[in-house]
């Protein structure tokens, strides 16, 4: 569609990683209120990109099967 390089557009894969590293960080005893608060948002932003990034799938998928490029089984 676009001409989004892959260190514009992280994929899906990317994308559950910093979700994880984020839960593993927010685990830590020693982050602060502030801290969680702030790794909360991102995770957040993240779990919004992954969305985003299934959506798109999604309509790709839709416009393939309309077109008949995939077969039904």
């Amino acid at each position: 569609m676009g001409d989004r390089t892959e260190e514009q557009t992280p994929s899906i894969e990317e994308t559950f990683a910093r979700i994880e590293e984020i839960i593993e960080r927010m685990e830590q005893p020693e982050v602060t209120l502030d801290e969680s608060f702030g790794l909360y948002q991102k995770g957040v932003e993240q779990l919004g990109a992954c969305a985003k990034l299934l959506d798109e799938m999604e309509k790709k998928m839709q416009v393939l099967n309309a077109e008949g490029s995939l077969e039904e089984f």
